[in-house]
């Protein structure tokens, strides 16, 4: 069954991306607050039918974070969770070495910033080769890749 797919990558400077049945394809930077969130994805749930979400598996503690940027971030990967519920939203987690693995198995690796850096650019620089009509930001990149590990994989889901 055809349904519209909604790939999220979860950061705070994340972003979410979208196929619709009839093939249109969207991105946007994560929503700023918990009730813009609800509300963002309430619309999706509304907007199309039976809709389907994969969402980056995340929750781990980043080496080179403060204890303080991990609280926020699980908090707000916490929100995000329940806005999912809230709104009746399938949701399936992806990890980001598998989505990586297959969608941009040439990029740049390592955990040193340059190194992060030059994949977030490198992935950024990929989705706007195979995205030319969508204005592709380092927030909404990840979530591209992850819409077209989605699509490429829709019979796992």
């Amino acid at each position: 069954m055809l349904r519209t797919q909604i790939a999220i990558d979860p950061g705070l400077s994340g972003g979410i991306a979208w196929r619709a049945i009839n093939g249109d394809c969207g991105c946007s930077k994560m929503p700023d607050t918990i009730v813009d969130l609800h509300n963002y994805l309430r619309e999706f749930a509304l907007e199309y039918d039976n809709p389907i979400v994969l969402m980056e598996k995340v929750g781990k503690h980043r080496l080179g974070n403060s204890a303080q940027s991990s609280a926020t971030f699980a908090k707000h990967v916490g929100h995000l969770e329940m806005a999912l519920v809230a709104c009746e939203l399938p949701t399936h987690e992806v990890t980001a070495t598998q989505w990586m693995n297959e969608v941009v198995p040439g990029r740049p690796k390592g955990i040193e910033y340059t190194q992060v850096k030059s994949r977030k650019n490198y992935i950024k620089d990929q989705m706007q080769r195979r995205h030319p009509s969508l204005k592709v930001t380092l927030m909404t990149a990840d979530a591209l890749g992850i819409l077209e590990y989605f699509i490429r994989n829709a019979d796992k889901y």
